[in-house]
């Protein structure tokens, strides 16, 4: 189902601008002393395209060296 979700050319289209607004925020949030940014991504079930992208957002994330923690609230 990921990669179902994220080869989809909407979805690269919107998980690269997406990405990159939140990795050219995430500085200006640490330079002015924040230390938690709480990010929600949903849709219409919660199990899939929300998910998938959290997923990848998290990765994203987590290889420019940020601390990043992830909860599903409606994948259980």
């Amino acid at each position: 189902m990921r990669n179902y979700v994220l080869r989809r050319k909407e979805c690269r289209s919107f998980t690269r601008k997406f990405f990159g607004l939140v990795s050219d925020s995430l500085p200006h949030f640490v330079k002015e002393g924040k230390s938690h940014l709480m990010i929600a991504i949903g849709c219409t079930g919660g199990r899939h395209r929300s998910v998938a992208i959290t997923e990848a957002l998290a990765k994203h994330l987590k290889k420019k060296g940020y601390q990043v923690s992830v909860r599903h609230r409606d994948i259980g």
